[in-house]
């Protein structure tokens, strides 16, 4: 068993790749699955791309268009997960978290000042809703962007590393606690 200090060193390490994957287009941990309930009850998962994370505050930033079906549904069910999956490392996150809506303030404006200068920026002005019928009559123009960040406040995570020449090793982290888990 490793003591917790070696506990909390691995919980640095999980942060310092959580801020690496953004940056780096080929880290496994830049696209995870992001999961919410849907409005049936049901679960909804997609993948989505990390653009940001914050260790000090513990939390995960994802971009996404206002009127996507998981705002509306972090909107009426705030808490979600989020599956990170790392080849090269052999290693997965589960992240349990509290999402907010962030759809405008200092944050939203400086992101949308970047993006609006890239190819990207044409998702979050079209007329058209995420998921609408491609062939749909498109809805009256509104002046403006439909960008918001998703805020992940994380609560808990759970890593399991796989070691091919000797044990997986499973660690769940609170804000207040860690503790070495069976794989």
């Amino acid at each position: 068993m490793t003591g917790a200090g070696g506990l909390r060193l691995l919980e640095d390490r999980i942060w310092a790749e959580l801020a690496q994957a953004p940056r780096d287009r080929e880290h496994g941990w830049r696209t995870p699955v992001l999961a919410t309930v849907a409005a049936d009850g049901a679960p909804s998962a997609r993948t989505v791309v990390l653009r940001d994370a914050d260790a000090d505050a513990r939390t995960l930033a994802i971009f996404t268009d206002v009127r996507s079906p998981k705002v509306g549904e972090i909107a009426a069910e705030p808490r979600a997960s989020l599956v990170f999956w790392s080849d090269s490392l052999q290693w997965q996150l589960r992240v349990a978290a509290r999402v907010v809506v962030q759809r405008e303030g200092v944050a939203v404006a400086l992101a949308w000042d970047r993006i609006s200068r890239s190819a990207g920026a044409r998702e979050y002005l079209s007329h058209a809703a995420p998921g609408a019928f491609l062939h749909a009559e498109a809805p009256p123009a509104i002046e403006g962007h439909h960008f918001a960040i998703l805020r992940a406040h994380v609560l808990a995570m759970d890593s399991l590393e796989l070691h091919s020449d000797g044990p997986h090793r499973r660690v769940q982290f609170t804000r207040d606690a860690a503790s070495e888990r069976v794989p």
